[in-house]
């Protein structure tokens, strides 16, 4: 890997309040783990903002995260 092909990986990465770490940003609604996991009070994906309608203000955001990065 090349330092262009690092930076688009990287550049793509955030930081979530609830996460101990960085993470890469998947559409919620193709989760399989996070939405059995939206339903379980206490756990890291209750109350999911993405899965409550989040993308349907912010379309950029559901689009980006289809977008093929691929080099």
């Amino acid at each position: 890997m090349n330092i262009k092909e690092a930076k688009k990986i990287i550049i793509s990465l955030s930081k979530p309040e609830k996460m101990p770490g960085f993470a890469y940003g998947l559409p919620a609604w193709e989760c399989k783990t996070g939405g059995k996991l939206a339903k379980v009070p206490g756990s890291v994906c209750f109350g999911c903002y993405a899965m409550k309608g989040n993308y349907t203000r912010f379309p950029a955001i559901r689009e980006s995260q289809y977008k093929d990065s691929s080099p």
